[in-house]
């Protein structure tokens, strides 16, 4: 496959952009505030503004919440491929210099749920890049079969299988009164423990097959788009674009509104069969958002009016690496004990608003940062440890680099 640098950058980065704000949102208004999570019931209606908190998080949750991620694994996916088509254009071992990527991934993933958000991904990406090593090679047909299947049979069948074993997912997890207390202390010491306990609970062999199948399933269907090449000319794929938003979309909210109604008329008396009904439409439905959402944002840069809206959004998309562990950091800044400690004081309606403007922060520090250094410093270190040499840092003040020296991680 050969790779037109530019477009890559333009449209690739801009989905990846894209993706951070949007798993930012869903961060602010449910993970770092602990609304419907830690803060529930008549706790929340207490809060400044309730009455919107309610519709605002319906939204999020039929819009956004693990769409956001979705799609930001299929980014992973898309990203799996550019890197093999450029190491099979320099001659270099893709299996070898991928491995090493996926093992500093897993160290900067252990350190970063270990010490700042236990509930972060980057040590299921180490995992299902791996296995990944083990099925890029499937036809087309046989890799959307299997992304399906890892994406949405697979997480209900085991978990189903599992509760009939007796098996322990998500390692016994805190109480939510120990988490509300963890998070609201202003003891470095107290978060740092329930972030360590927390973090230790994901390793279970239940929790990282459950967690992991849609990660490998959502990479799998981003390698399957970039096989496409819709994503590297969306000019020239238009018509394809757009039967992919429309598949994507239609039946992705069809399935996700089923299910949020199935789950308000579930109760102690409901037929068994609406559990796994439920969780097949809500695993089904990510996925196929996701896809819609990242076809019709590939559509829109393809109209120079919504290009320049969104070009804004491209360097934030090269350092994703870097502005993922800073969301994480804004937790601790800003919505933690030890912090201003707005966690259980605030809902999505007041959350939402913070995270744009976090977002916008992000936004216009990316792009000052690359014009001036050649990659964000994690990307920058990440790139370090895998090729055992320094790479360039800071720009030439007189001559800025191509974008086809600017690797996206």
């Amino acid at each position: 496959m050969q790779i037109n640098s530019h477009t890559r950058q333009e449209t690739i980065d801009i989905l990846r952009g894209v993706a951070l704000v949007l798993i930012l949102i869903v961060h602010c208004a449910f993970d770092f505030t602990g609304w419907g999570w830690t803060v529930l019931g008549d706790e929340q209606t207490l809060l400044p503004l309730a009455t919107l908190d309610k519709p605002i998080g319906e939204l999020l949750n039929l819009f956004l919440r693990d769409k956001a991620r979705a799609m930001f694994a299929m980014m992973f996916g898309v990203a799996f491929t550019l890197q093999l088509a450029r190491s099979q254009q320099s001659g270099e071992s893709f299996e070898r210099m991928f491995i090493k990527r996926m093992a500093m991934l897993a160290v900067i993933g252990v350190i970063h749920g270990h010490l700042i958000y236990s509930f972060e991904i980057l040590r299921l990406y180490a995992i299902a890049g791996l296995l990944m090593l083990l099925l890029w090679r499937l036809p087309n047909r046989s890799l959307l079969a299997t992304a399906g299947v890892l994406a949405v049979l697979g997480p209900i069948l085991f978990y189903g299988i599992g509760m009939a074993l007796g098996l322990d997912f998500f390692g016994g997890r805190v109480s939510l009164e120990d988490m509300y207390a963890g998070y609201t202390s202003s003891s470095v010491r107290e978060l740092l423990a329930l972030t360590h306990r927390l973090a230790m609970g994901r390793y279970t062999p239940a929790d990282l097959i459950f967690m992991g199948m849609p990660i490998l399933g959502c990479f799998l269907l981003g390698l399957w788009l970039a096989r496409c090449g819709w994503l590297m000319d969306p000019t020239a794929h238009r018509p394809a674009l757009r039967r992919l938003m429309v598949r994507g979309l239609v039946p992705g909210l069809v399935l996700q509104l089923g299910a949020s109604i199935l789950w308000r008329l579930m109760d102690e008396s409901s037929p068994a069969w609406h559990g796994p009904v439920l969780g097949l439409a809500h695993f089904a439905a990510a996925p196929l958002l996701a896809l819609g959402y990242i076809s019709a944002i590939a559509l829109l840069c393809t109209h120079p009016g919504w290009h320049r809206k969104l070009v804004w959004l491209a360097p934030a998309g090269r350092m994703t690496l870097t502005n993922y562990i800073m969301q994480s950091l804004f937790a601790w800044m800003i919505f933690y004990g030890i912090g201003l400690g707005l966690y259980g004081q605030i809902g999505p309606a007041i959350a939402v608003p913070i995270a744009l403007l976090l977002a916008l922060f992000q936004i216009l520090l990316s792009a000052w940062w690359l014009q001036r250094y050649y990659s964000g410093p994690l990307e920058w270190l990440w790139r370090w440890a895998i090729k055992g040499q320094r790479p360039r840092w800071q720009l030439s003040p007189v001559r800025q680099p191509s974008l086809e020296k600017q690797e996206s991680h």
